[in-house]
């Protein structure tokens, strides 16, 4: 019997053809998953390659999700191992399933809904637009000269990391990889994007010449947030902790540093513009809440929300700290001078279900904190729909290599 603390997910048993009792599932951290195969009496695993929710199809093929496409990897039942290159399917599309006569299922979303990045006021009057609509817009990003809005966008269905110009109705990609990308955010000068892709965190120029570098590879899923203003520090988070990443002396590299590690969840730091706390969002009391730490050297802790709150944003000055509650963005005002302390009762300044709602960073502030940078929805997805394919092998014979 399989008794393993490693995160396996979406288990499915090949057929009895198989030499053994095997599982096919999911493994590793949601941000990077691979194809394994679990026997379900030794427990011994063997990862076959990235991907997610695997199922086996009679053809004799393994069908699974990858990057938000259903692929196919040819794969020998007796033998338990891969028999060629996987090969697409379907773009755009989840939650395979395969019968034994070969009819495949799966979930077709169709076209992300379009976006909008816009100013509102604290208010929440509109200001204007920024940038060009694009499908799915988040984690909008302003950046330090307050020109660019880097975010993440679906183009061609993959979501990579897009700068929006604040003046003009212009975009431009950064990325180009088949993966999704995550937790965009800019270097204190502004001329560098950092962000995460299958956990590993990366950086590259703003204006998109030279290659990517990987500023952190690691299996854990980690996401870079904030950078401290001086760039010696970049804070992030994953798998429920918070750490942050140390420079070395001549700035060439990072060192790892654990900053807040409980038997709770612990995401979403974001640093002071003086460097000197960070504010971040916690379930240890049941549900999130907002608190404050000390940093680096962490140690005393200050709740700031009280009715729940997420997404947290500090003023530029540090006497204002915003967050999210429920469907509402808050504000409360504090000083962290000559320590942090909450000075009055938050405030709602304005309500947007949709701009608001779901998990990360949907909303970035300018320095004065009067001006707010938020998602707009211009038009809804449409519904999934489920697409029954009937002997799917022959339709997409051709694809397969020989």
């Amino acid at each position: 019997m399989v008794e393993a603390e490693e995160s396996f997910r979406y288990p499915s048993f090949l057929p009895a053809e198989a030499r053994v009792a095997t599982l096919l599932v999911s493994s590793g951290p949601a941000t990077d998953p691979q194809l394994t195969l679990l026997e379900f009496e030794s427990g011994r695993s063997k990862t076959l390659r990235p991907g997610t929710r695997p199922v086996y199809s009679p053809s004799g093929h393994i069908v699974y999700e990858s990057a938000g496409d259903l692929w196919a990897l040819p794969f020998s039942i007796r033998r338990l191992e891969p028999l060629g290159e996987a090969f697409p399917i379907r773009e755009d599309t989840s939650l395979p399933s395969v019968a034994r006569d070969g009819t495949l299922v799966f979930l077709d979303s169709g076209a992300p809904g379009l976006k909008q990045l816009i100013w509102r006021d604290r208010g929440g009057r509109k200001l204007g637009e920024i940038g060009q609509p694009q499908g799915n817009i988040v984690m909008p990003v302003l950046s330090p000269d307050g020109r660019r809005v880097v975010a993440l966008g679906d183009e061609n269905r993959i979501r990579d990391v897009w700068l929006h110009e604040v003046s003009r109705p212009l975009k431009n990609r950064l990325t180009f990889t088949r993966e999704d990308e995550n937790r965009p955010t800019w270097t204190p000068e502004g001329d560098r994007v950092s962000y995460s892709r299958l956990g590993d965190i990366f950086i590259r120029p703003a204006d998109g010449s030279g290659e990517e570098q990987v500023l952190l590879a690691t299996p854990a899923g980690d996401y870079g947030f904030e950078w401290s203003t001086d760039g010696k520090y970049v804070v992030g988070s994953g798998q429920g902790e918070i750490w942050y990443l140390r420079a070395d002396e001549d700035g060439g590299s990072y060192e790892k540093v654990s900053f807040l590690s409980t038997s709770f969840d612990e995401l979403g730091p974001d640093l002071s513009r003086d460097g000197r706390f960070v504010a971040y969002e916690s379930n240890e009391s049941g549900r999130y809440e907002v608190h404050v730490q000390p940093f680096p050297e962490g140690g005393g802790k200050w709740q700031v929300s009280t009715n729940g709150g997420v997404q947290a944003r500090w003023r530029a000055d540090g006497k204002e700290l915003f967050y999210v509650e429920g469907d509402t963005l808050m504000a409360v005002e504090v000083t962290t001078t000559p320590a942090f302390s909450v000075v009055g009762a938050a405030r709602k300044l304005f309500t947007d279900k949709q701009a608001f709602g779901g998990r990360g960073q949907r909303y970035d502030v300018t320095p004065d904190g009067q001006r707010f940078v938020v998602v707009e929805t211009l038009q809804e997805p449409p519904p999934p729909v489920i697409r029954v394919v009937l002997n799917w092998y022959e339709e997409f014979r051709d694809r397969e290599q020989d």
